[in-house]
């Protein structure tokens, strides 16, 4: 009888011991993934901050417009309108849709304004 009464301990703390590590495991991802939340930006981070003229910023409304990506004034000032038409312009020409003005993305831009007249 002390056997099988052994056997019954053993279990029951394997089944103990299985269940507070699987709630360590489960502890650890969660801070794992707010850590790596925290540690993230998005892509647009500091697209706003960019130095741009407003004759850079006016063509590239004005293209955006003609692609109709952008449907807001022509302003020549960077705002959240022109960055959304500009991230959805670069997602649709598999370009990281980051809101920046980079060579790639204005030479796709020049390229796809020209195409479309």
């Amino acid at each position: 009888m002390r056997s099988r009464v052994s056997g019954w301990a053993a279990a029951a703390l394997a089944v103990a011991a299985l269940s507070c590590s699987g709630d360590l495991t489960e502890e650890k991802a969660r801070l794992a993934a707010e850590r790596a939340r925290e540690g993230l930006q998005p892509l647009d981070a500091g697209a706003m901050e960019q130095d741009l003229d407003a004759a850079t910023v006016e063509k590239v409304q004005k293209q955006l417009t003609t692609l109709n990506e952008y449907m807001g004034p022509i302003t020549g000032k960077l705002d959240p309108v022109t960055l959304n038409a500009l991230e959805a312009f670069q997602r649709s020409h598999d370009i990281t849709p980051d809101g920046r003005f980079n060579p790639e993305t204005l030479d796709a831009l020049d390229a796809a304004a020209n195409a479309r007249g």
